[in-house]
């Protein structure tokens, strides 16, 4: 049951390196301006982590099951180490679980690559959206003294300034 287990962890794995991937592609969509290939890439990165959260269940059923089987309190490395001298197999199911914790360790690694990418693809965001709002207070100022100093009169040989608060 252990080894299904690690089957499932290891599609698990797999699942947090196309999120990963995923997400590296959207960070470079932000820094080129590319929104509709970024948007593309987000709606990837939400179907993968929908699919996790479906697959995350599947493992919690299986964590559940070998826990119950064990008779643990926890499912936890240590508790199944001290599990593995009571049972029938116990290299057997020592060396899974090695390949287990390899398994982790990786998981791991993957899912703080993940974070730091997310993180960083958020702070570019605000400051892309900080230099758009910029741009926007730009162009609505331009707009603004375009309208003030506008000829009112087309036959007028040079435009007046307009006070619309007199």
């Amino acid at each position: 049951m252990l080894q299904e287990l690690v089957s499932g962890y290891a599609a698990h794995l797999e699942y947090y390196k196309n999120w990963l991937s995923l997400a590296r592609q959207a960070r470079a969509r932000v820094d080129d301006a590319d929104l509709d290939e970024f948007l593309r890439v987000h709606g990837e990165k939400e179907d993968v982590a929908r699919r996790l959260r479906e697959h995350e269940l599947e493992l919690k059923a299986g964590r559940d099951a070998l826990r119950e089987e064990l008779g643990l309190e926890q499912f936890t490395l240590s508790e199944l180490e001290r599990a593995r001298p009571g049972l029938p197999d116990a290299d057997a199911f020592g060396a899974v679980l090695g390949e287990f914790r390899d398994l982790l360790t990786r998981l791991g690694a993957v899912m703080r690559d993940l974070e730091q990418v997310e993180c960083d693809t958020e702070s570019r965001l605000r400051r892309r959206l900080s230099a758009l709002r910029g741009e926007i207070k730009g162009v609505h100022s331009v707009r603004r003294a375009a309208h003030a100093y506008h000829r009112a009169d087309p036959d007028a040989k040079e435009a007046r300034f307009i006070d619309h608060k007199g």
